[in-house]
């Protein structure tokens, strides 16, 4: 009796003890599962928050490049205005019309002295750069058209100095000298000093000599070249904003 005892005792351990194997191993499983579970919503979040971030830098950059469109639409626009001008005063000049009013002579040769400034908007790129977020995009494509319209815009800035260069220490520095003022001469009627004052003749004489015309043809060709560079910068950006459409 006692043995038979003893059996059922050791078959009633056993039992529990599978018992107790079976619950620890389900505790271990859902250990496991909710670590699992809590890190796939942590991957999650921070997917989300990954893609989010990479929308608004998205959006920041369609914004800026469509505000770069806009400005160089208009940049585009006056620049080409000057160039047309002053082929125009170039064409007069060595055509020798006559009967030129002052005021006809003083719109063409105005367009030699109007300076454009472009600059582009590009703080949500930098922005990117600096904090790595460009890596978000994971486009080489953009990267490339980015820097090309960069190098465009630092061509433009370049010759734009020139531009300067040529009023304040190249050729147009030895008109000014030569003419005493050049106030006289543009439609800006806040200072005109009347002792460097001529007649339409003598300007028109004064600007076929061939130091003076070659200054205001340098102008001209400035104007081209600008002219072209924003072209380009232009076909740069709706590049760019239709990669970021594809995005």
């Amino acid at each position: 009796m006692l043995f038979i005892l003893r059996q059922l005792r050791r078959l009633e351990l056993r039992k529990r003890s599978g018992q107790y194997f079976l619950y620890a191993f389900g505790e271990i499983v859902l250990i496991v599962v909710g670590i699992l579970i809590a890190v796939q919503i942590n991957d999650w979040k921070d997917e989300r928050k990954l893609e989010q971030q990479r929308s608004e830098l998205i959006e920041n950059l369609q914004k800026d490049f469509r505000t770069n469109q806009e400005r160089l639409e208009s940049s585009i626009q006056i620049i080409g205005q000057n160039d047309e001008d002053l082929v125009e005063f170039l064409t007069v000049i060595s055509s020798g019309k006559d009967e030129l009013s002052l005021e006809e002579l003083q719109r063409m040769v105005d367009s030699g002295f109007r300076h454009e400034i472009f600059q582009p908007a590009l703080g949500a790129w930098n922005a990117a750069i600096s904090t790595g977020a460009v890596g978000l995009l994971d486009s080489p494509l953009l990267n490339e058209l980015v820097a090309e319209f960069e190098q465009a815009i630092a061509d433009f800035h370049r010759t734009d100095e020139l531009s300067g260069e040529l009023m304040f220490r190249g050729s147009f520095w030895e008109v000014r000298k030569r003419l005493g003022s050049l106030h006289n001469l543009v439609l800006d009627d806040y200072y005109r000093p009347q002792i460097f004052s001529r007649t339409v003749d003598q300007y028109q004489t004064f600007f076929t000599e061939p130091e003076v015309y070659a200054a205001f043809e340098n102008m001209q060709w400035i104007y081209r070249n600008e002219h072209e560079i924003l072209s380009a910068a232009k076909e740069l950006t709706e590049k760019i904003l239709n990669t970021l459409d594809e995005l």
